[in-house]
């Protein structure tokens, strides 16, 4: 691995006349202050000690879908090369940087023709795929809101919506990996029964559908088998519950077909096949989120246990980006990856976001501070 990300790296130097920690230059800069001899009792004022000025890399998602592309791409050629039959999906990685990687690791390729040189200004290309599904899911979401609108003059207004509590439930025992099964097997239960858990109808359906399908399907049959279903942003919630499971997507979509990421079908294919145990829904807080609207009540039973204690650093402390940076690294993700996903689950329960996005450090939009104490005081 570092032998092939020095190799792109040496690449894009001869390329652009800048390497991969200048190409992916984060634009700000962040200082760090320490307090010397923390633990020592002493006399006098209490002050902190200027270090410097650091670039953070691992906040900048440029950099990290980079570094992703290269890792993933060295190692579908390693198991290229150890005759794994397993690929890692949803690689963008531009030609040239794999070629350099597929030579290194492979020896020496012949190309026919050799590729234009990339134009520093990217060209944009759209995915007509992609629009057609989109421009599908529009309409389906049109015909539900215009159903609704027909009702809108027979039904009397509602009132608002009551505060609901969340029936008190056991936590999930959990999946048990069986005695015997072979070492390169089913190593990943528990991120996926977690990702499993808390998919909605819809979204378990579509999984399952892949199930059946060999593992892939593309655009129109899966459509076709799950009318009714937005299935670009249940594929967008999937993937996002993944990535904080697991660290990567598990649908990948290339050329109009749906596939299921290699590594992780065998624990979906184990625990689909009635080995899955039953899931509990919500954290089992009833009195707790008594006075929780609704869509909050939602919200918090969706909850994954580090973007709650992302929640829980925003709410108590002056300056909580260093609690969010040691719960990102913890969580193999970014702080800036952590807050998005905390504000598209707002969005998908709550209808808004949460944490404003421009502020630095990360804090709450001033009307929903109660709701997110009141939530943080019942899951202690």
């Amino acid at each position: 691995m570092p032998k092939c990300l020095a190799a792109v790296d040496e690449h894009l130097k001869q390329k652009f006349a800048a390497g991969l920690l200048d190409l992916f230059r984060p634009e700000r800069t962040v200082t760090i202050e320490r307090q010397p001899y923390q633990s020592a009792r002493y006399s006098g004022e209490v002050q902190k000690i200027n270090i410097g000025p650091v670039v953070p890399y691992s906040e900048h998602a440029p950099f990290g879908d980079f570094l992703a592309g290269v890792l993933k791409h060295t190692e579908n050629r390693l198991r290229e090369r150890a005759g794994y039959s397993g690929r890692l999906r949803g690689i963008a990685l531009e030609p040239e940087a794999q070629r350099v990687i597929d030579e290194l690791i492979l020896g020496p390729v012949s190309v026919p023709v050799a590729p234009p040189a990339l134009p520093l200004r990217p060209r944009v290309q759209i995915d007509l795929s992609r629009v057609q599904a989109l421009t599908q899911e529009s309409d389906q979401l049109r015909e539900m809101l215009l159903v609704n609108g027909d009702h809108a003059g027979v039904e009397p207004p509602l009132a608002p919506a009551a505060p609901i509590a969340i029936p008190a439930s056991q936590p999930p025992a959990g999946p048990v990996r069986p005695a015997g099964t072979s070492a390169d097997l089913l190593t990943d239960l528990a991120p996926v029964y977690a990702i499993l858990g808390q998919l909605d109808t819809g979204e378990r359906s579509l999984v399952e559908i892949l199930a059946r399908s060999s593992w892939q399907i593309n655009s129109r049959d899966l459509a076709q088998a799950v009318p009714g279903l937005l299935i670009e942003s249940a594929l967008d919630h999937i993937n996002s519950l993944a990535v904080r499971a697991i660290g990567d997507i598990l649908i990948a979509t290339e050329n109009e077909l749906h596939i299921v990421a290699d590594d992780y079908r065998d624990e979906l294919a184990y625990l689909l096949s009635g080995n899955e145990p039953v899931l509990a829904q919500g954290r089992g807080k009833s009195s707790a989120f008594a006075n929780l609207p609704a869509e909050w009540v939602d919200f918090a039973g969706r909850l994954a246990d580090p973007q709650l204690a992302a929640l829980e650093a925003i709410a108590n402390q002056t300056d909580p980006r260093g609690a969010i940076r040691e719960i990102a690294e913890a969580n193999a993700t970014m702080p800036g990856a952590l807050i998005d996903a905390i504000n598209d689950l707002a969005m998908q329960t709550i209808g808004d976001i949460i944490l404003d996005p421009a502020a630095d450090p990360p804090c709450f939009e001033e009307e929903d501070l109660p709701f997110v104490k009141q939530l943080i005081a019942a899951n202690q």
